[in-house]
């Protein structure tokens, strides 16, 4: 059953915090913190970002990134 296995944006960008080496468990403090960050779309998007130093080249190649153009997200990475 599918949707017993979709995860929230924020679910998806916690898993992808604590692949880091110093790690980013799971609690309901870094829900709070994430959540006034980002809305549950933006931490959806944040979460499919590589984890190492990328170009916007390569942002416009993640395949559920994918627009014409890289530079929304390049706007929206440096507005946050």
């Amino acid at each position: 059953m599918a949707h017993h296995t979709l995860k929230s944006g924020f679910t998806q960008l916690v898993e992808r915090l604590n692949r880091f080496p110093q790690g980013a468990a799971p609690s309901k403090l870094l829900y709070k913190i994430l959540q006034i960050l980002f809305s549950e779309k933006e931490a959806e998007l944040v979460s499919l970002l590589p984890i190492k130093p990328f170009t916007a080249k390569k942002t416009s190649k993640i395949k559920k990134l994918y627009t014409a153009s890289p530079l929304p997200w390049l706007v929206f990475l440096n507005f946050r």
